[in-house]
């Protein structure tokens, strides 16, 4: 979790912020069986715990990148080719736009030699901050490695 809180939106003026962020993170596996459930950008209410063993039970059967709206069930999802991409940098793109309400999160893989796979993908979708979060939140990474490492 980011050391500061993130202060999304005034309650008196109800002006909401734009927010962009990146970052890149590699996923690799020790074997060749398996990997780990999932890594997670958020944005939280303060002091809110991340429920246990809450890696994705009602999400998709597949590998993707998803959108929770105040769930845990992605309500926007795009496949997430990581099987062609172990050990490759995949560098993340997150941005809000406050005036049109709307989420994207892009990300491609750096070193990608795959000519059957998407090297640049991306998602987006309508939702409105202030309706789901408090003015102050937090912001941080999650990840689940259930049984694999």
């Amino acid at each position: 979790m980011y050391a500061e809180p993130l202060h999304l939106w005034d309650s008196s003026s109800k002006v909401l912020a734009n927010l962009t962020t990146s970052f890149t993170f590699i996923i690799d596996k020790v074997n060749d069986t398996s990997y780990g459930d999932g890594f997670a950008f958020y944005l939280a209410p303060l002091g809110y715990q991340i429920p246990p063993n809450s890696a994705g039970s009602t999400d998709p059967p597949m590998k993707h990148v998803g959108i929770d709206d105040n769930s845990l069930t992605s309500v926007a999802f795009a496949m997430f080719d990581i099987d062609n991409n172990i050990g490759n940098p995949c560098h993340a793109l997150i941005t809000y736009t406050a005036s049109t309400n709307t989420l994207v999160v892009s990300w491609y893989f750096h070193g990608n030699t795959s000519k059957n796979t998407s090297i640049n993908s991306s998602l987006s979708y309508q939702v409105d901050f202030t309706k789901i979060l408090p003015e102050w939140v937090n912001v941080g990474f999650s990840a689940s490695t259930s049984l694999a490492t």
